[in-house]
């Protein structure tokens, strides 16, 4: 250590006496670089010590250079060539450090405030655009050409058309019928409808501030851009997660191809595309799906750049793994995770440091400037960061006290049993409760064997920092996913579990047929297409069960927001110059009606708890009227077509659910615009 010190002392004192014009530069952007930052903290108020410190160090480096520069020979042509060959990396790089500042200060403006606030997300946009820049110029990075790309692509061309198969197969798997599977519309669809309508409306404008359930409001921007383009509908708020599931094939596919090989990624990616959970939440308008997408690209990238250690992969790595805090609450692990990955590398592999420090330091570089903005808020406002986390896991909410007391278990018991029912739900236990609502496991018959082999061994793999990895990312989920919640299982947080889910069934069908290889059964060609053929028996097995016996037994039956779908729907067809009036009873979930807020925003909607001549009477005639009433409340819709002869009357059925006697949703009585009594 003693030696390691002196070495590093003598190092420093050496680089001091020789002075250079080149190294005074590197200096005096040293002395920025610390104002800057002296500034930021300024700003934000993260320490008025440590500012005055950060300004106090700059000016002391600066006395110092210009007292060296006054003794420095004049520069030569080769000085100035190096010195100009930093100016635009540092130039690039200042910009994004003052651009950060200027978002960070005005970061905890409301999200309502006016128009200026876009500058505040385009400003940390552009200070990560900027601080690639820097990088990419520093480091000499060039793009590939289009003729090394177009032979690469006929090199691969075979490839090519598979991975363009598993896109275009998961893409319609996920929006066939998207306005009417799953059936029916929910109200947490809704909401996120509703919060990116208020985008498009420019209602928000500080994008990086929190919005619905406490996630980012950049998480509803892509629901937003669809919304944009297709309107306040069922299909404009769902597409966004379509493709984001569509995108987690595709990037599944790249992840389990740099890890393994393209066989096991295929395998994979395949896998993935039916399995029936994915499916559906890869078709709901809430952003679950996107914790899977960010799984995937994160730890493809992280490991990309491991890999090769190239500083450009470090940079995209960095970069992606701090984005996931601007999505879904869930998707934080994965930022965790991605940064786990790293730090394992730095612990398990001798001399990585050392080797690697400079692209390290590019790593750590883009992820503060990336999460800068969500941990200063977390920082600013620490009861909102962690809200969702504290209220809903069992450890906090009183659940592990009274469930062993009303169970008349042990917490230990308990606690297995909601470990057990997390991990068993993959392969033999039902997928009860949630947003999903099961009879079967999450892998059907074929795929549940596959993960089961290739689980197994992955376990007795564990040396292999790539099974090493799958298992944190499994069990990751299982634990901080669905087993500290309950009841368990539940799926709408483990779905960042199901791409890991689809690696370990592509291992073990793998696994399977190297076996058959090395018994030399058949040629390898015939037994690789037995294993896609296996595969895809599985894809289609899961895609069939959600696409049509899960919709036809209805086991995702929810009758509140069926009605609320129904006479949103139906109102939709008369338009504005209608009125809505609804006979309902509460709570038909509490009163609150969002679907109708989304669907139905310019048409105006009032509950009538009791029908008599005075309350009819006094009802505007500026309008239609179109009367909604729940089963229950048909004398009550009588009483209004006695009032309204004219009117036209309609009876409308509930979806049929197996096993059960056909039921009526509810009635509408219709009076025309004009009608009077």
């Amino acid at each position: 250590m003693k030696k390691r010190l002196s070495s590093l002392f003598n190092r420093s004192f050496g680089w001091a006496k020789i002075i250079t014009w080149p190294r005074l530069a590197v200096g005096f952007g040293v002395v920025l670089l610390l104002a800057v930052l002296g500034q930021v903290v300024l700003s934000t108020k993260l320490g008025f010590a440590l500012g005055i410190s950060l300004y106090v160090v700059a000016v002391l480096l600066f006395m110092g250079i210009l007292s060296a520069a006054a003794k420095c020979p004049p520069a030569t042509d080769e000085d100035r060539a190096r010195i100009r060959a930093l100016v635009l990396p540092f130039a690039s790089f200042l910009a994004s450090l003052m651009l950060l500042a200027y978002s960070l200060a005005h970061i905890d403006s409301p999200p309502s405030a006016g128009r200026q606030n876009y500058l505040i997300t385009l400003a940390w946009v552009m200070s990560m655009v900027f601080f690639a820049i820097a990088v990419l110029l520093a480091t000499r990075w060039r793009f590939p050409g289009f003729r090394s790309l177009g032979q690469s692509l006929r090199q691969n061309k075979w490839e090519l058309i598979a991975v363009c198969f598993l896109v275009g197969a998961a893409f319609f798997v996920r929006v066939y019928k998207l306005d009417q599977i799953p059936y029916p519309f929910l109200k947490d669809e809704a909401y996120v409808g509703i919060e990116a309508h208020r985008i498009v409306d420019q209602e928000y404008t500080n994008l990086l501030q929190v919005g619905w359930q406490m996630d980012s409001l950049l998480n509803s921007v892509p629901e937003a851009a669809s919304i944009g383009i297709f309107g306040s509908t069922i299909f404009g708020v769902r597409l966004a997660p379509v493709l984001f599931g569509t995108f987690t094939v595709l990037f599944l596919y790249f992840l389990a191809r740099a890890m393994f090989d393209k066989l096991t990624a295929f395998l994979a990616a395949l896998c993935l595309l039916g399995i029936p959970p994915h499916i559906h939440f890869s078709r709901m308008g809430v952003s679950n799906i996107t914790v899977g997408f960010w799984a995937v690209l994160v730890f493809w990238l992280t490991y990309r750049a491991i890999k090769s250690g190239r500083t450009s992969d470090y940079l995209w790595a960095g970069l992606v793994t701090g984005l996931p805090l601007y999505s879904y609450a869930g998707a934080r692990l994965i930022s965790a995770l991605g940064a786990l990955m790293i730090g394992f590398c730095i612990l398990a592999q001798r001399g990585y440091l050392r080797k690697q420090w400079r692209n390290m330091a590019v790593y750590a570089a883009i992820l503060i400037i990336v999460a800068a903005p969500s941990l200063y808020l977390a920082h600013l406002h620490p009861e909102t960061f962690m809200s969702r986390f504290r209220g809903d896991n069992i450890f906090s909410n009183h659940w592990l006290i009274s469930e062993p007391v009303n169970s008349k278990r042990s917490i230990p018991v308990v606690l297995l049993d909601q470990l057990k029912r997390s991990t068993l739900v993959f392969f033999t236990q039902p997928a009860w409760g949630g947003f999903y609502n099961s009879p079967f496991p999450y892998l059907l018959s074929v795929a549940a064997v596959l993960f089961v082999f290739g689980w197994g061994y992955s376990v007795f793999h564990l040396r292999d920092p790539r099974q090493l990895l799958l298992q944190v990312w499994l069990w990751a989920f299982v634990i901080l996913g669905s087993a500290i919640y309950a009841p368990a299982p539940s799926t709408e947080r483990m779905i960042g579990s199901f791409p890991v889910a689809a690696l370990f069934c592509a291992v073990g069908l793998v696994q399977l047929v190297n076996l058959l290889k090395g018994m030399q059964l058949a040629s390898p060609r015939v037994l690789n297409g037995i294993a896609v053929g296996v595969m895809a028996i599985a894809c289609l097995q899961g895609t069939w069960y959600y696409l049509v016996t899960y919709q036809q037994t209805r086991v995702f039956a929810h009758p509140d927001e069926e009605f609320e779908v129904g006479v949103s729907l139906d109102a939709l067809k008369l338009g504005p110059g209608y009125r809505m009036e609804m006979l309902i009873h509460l709570p038909l979930q509490t009163g609150v009606f969002p679907i109708h807020d989304y669907l139905i925003p310019n048409i105006q909607d009032e509950q009538l708890d009791t029908i008599s001549t005075d309350v009819l009477q006094a009802l505007p005639r500026d309008k239609g009227m179109i009367f909604f009433a729940l089963p229950d409340k048909m004398d009550q819709l009588t009483q209004v077509a006695q009032f309204f002869p004219d009117g036209k009357w309609r009876e409308v059925d509930a979806q049929p659910i197996p096993g059960k006697p056909k039921m009526v949703l509810y009635y509408s009585y219709q009076v025309p615009p004009g009608t009077n009594p």
